[in-house]
């Protein structure tokens, strides 16, 4: 979350994902492939792992929504950082340029279906 809320002054928040998800998987290395498997092998971490997985989304909606001026508890903040995050789940297994360019474009095209907020 920490990339998103210190993303370039003109970046929206997928910008700033996008960044991170390419650094992420430009920088996995044999330690993350281990990580993967622990959580693949062992019900506690992922566990744990849904645990904080549900706090970044519950994160992510209340990014979003100051960036459009929503509230968080919005249908549409929450549903897109659940779509962000399992982009990102799905796109960590198949890092492609192919895969990341689609992933995005899923996410900019879902994002801008969104109602837009209430003018005051």
């Amino acid at each position: 979350m920490g990339a998103l809320r210190r993303r370039e002054e003109d970046w929206t928040i997928l910008d700033a994902l996008e960044h991170w998800l390419r650094d992420e998987i430009s920088s996995r290395g044999e330690l993350d492939d281990l990580a993967d498997t622990m959580l693949e092998l062992n019900p506690q971490l992922r566990a744990v792992a849904g645990a904080r997985l549900a706090e970044v989304i519950q994160d992510g909606a209340r990014i979003l929504a100051e960036e459009q001026g929503t509230d968080p508890d919005d249908f549409g903040p929450r549903m897109a950082a659940a779509a962000a995050a399992a982009v990102i789940a799905e796109v960590c297994h198949r890092p492609q340029e192919a895969d990341i360019e689609a992933a995005m474009a899923f996410l900019r095209a879902g994002l801008a279906t969104l109602p837009a907020a209430p003018q005051p």
